[in-house]
């Protein structure tokens, strides 16, 4: 078979928090290291589309395609779009049920293919949809579905359509392999509550302009639970207090970090407006946390964030200034509505948090 290896859409993306290395990057050629934009505390912003062009990973796909019938049409499309926009063939492909509204990106080729002399040459495009998985620490690209497109003026569209349906499915590890080792590089060292991309829909595919992924920092994640950070009740009310809670987008587990000094900062609820506090700035194991009308003098407000080492891989120690104790999710419980408490800081996953 002359199909392509569709392994070379996929580029290793170059942007990453730290500088990158050419060989830290499996099989490519190599990047300049670049940075990603982002804004402490609030979102992350990271282009996806324009390193897909870069003259190497053109190179490297004119390279696939050297010795076929195929060559490449132009350079490599990016959008993305709600999941309920897609073609209607291509839903069925899919592995896994998907709500209508879940964004998924679009990466297309452009490709012409020569056929036999009795027949005129077809254009077509090599289509992958991939899913962002955002469950775990390390967010994942799932490559969930397919479609091939040709011109269908020549007499064998078909038979070059058939080709390609039956061994682009098959490149579905190889693909996915390749996005995740992307994404391990792209995305900084912490855990997201949400993503979405810009630009904003507007009712079309537009794989003519930059897309951005967005990932949103604003919930606190507990690593022993997967559970969020959130003020019981969605409570306004200061000594409201803190528990775990299933993860749901409400302002009720969005927070806020501004530094006051020394490294320490304040925690402050996006639903509330109240800083999160020890009740009754306690020093003692067990003291619940609560919320309380901010006040950055306060000691009892100050929290300084601390990567213990050893199994944290990413996820950190969030201790309080006054008491010096850390934040844990009492009995290792794994219930939604356990109230958090402050413990001497160990090691155990029940004392770590995403985003913090």
């Amino acid at each position: 078979m002359w199909l392509l290896n569709p392994a070379v859409l996929i580029a290793l993306i170059p942007f990453t928090s730290k500088l990158v290395s050419a060989a830290a990057l499996p099989n490519s050629d190599a990047v300049t290291s670049q940075a990603i934009e982002r804004r402490d505390n609030t979102n992350v912003f990271i282009d996806i589309s324009a390193p897909f062009n870069r003259n190497e990973v053109l190179a490297r796909i004119d390279g696939f395609l050297k010795g076929t019938p195929a060559s490449r049409r132009g350079g490599v499309q990016v959008a993305w779009m709600p999941w309920g926009k897609v073609p209607a063939p291509v839903k069925p492909r899919a592995t896994k049920p998907h709500k209508d509204t879940d964004p998924v990106i679009r990466v297309s080729l452009k490709v012409h293919v020569n056929t036999p002399s009795w027949c005129l040459a077809v254009d077509g495009s090599i289509i992958y949809y991939i899913f962002l998985d955002n469950s775990e620490f390390r967010m994942k690209g799932v490559v969930d579905s397919w479609d091939t497109l040709t011109d269908l003026v020549s007499a064998c569209s078909s038979s070059v359509n058939d080709q390609l349906r039956k061994m682009v499915p098959t490149k579905y590890d190889d693909v996915k392999n390749i996005v995740n080792e992307g994404l391990t590089l792209l995305t900084p060292n912490e855990h997201f509550g949400t993503y979405s991309f810009l630009p904003a829909w507007t009712g079309s595919v537009n794989d003519k302009g930059p897309v951005k992924l967005v990932l949103e920092r604003d919930t606190i994640v507990s690593r022993w639970s997967d559970l969020c950070m959130d003020v019981q009740g969605g409570s306004t009310a200061n000594g409201a207090l803190i528990q775990q809670w299933e993860c749901n987008e409400t302002n009720a587990q969005k927070f806020d970090k501004t530094p006051v000094a020394d490294g320490y900062f304040l925690i402050r609820n996006r639903g509330s407006g109240r800083c999160l506090a020890v009740s009754d700035a306690g020093t003692q194991n067990g003291a619940l946390i609560w919320q309380y009308d901010c006040d950055s003098s306060n000691q009892n407000q100050h929290w300084r964030s601390t990567d213990p080492g050893g199994n944290s891989v990413g996820a950190k120690w969030l201790i309080n200034r006054h008491s010096g104790k850390c934040v844990e999710v009492p009995g290792w419980a794994t219930t939604k509505g356990t109230l958090l408490a402050q413990l001497d800081c160990v090691s155990g996953w029940k004392h770590f948090w995403y985003n913090v």
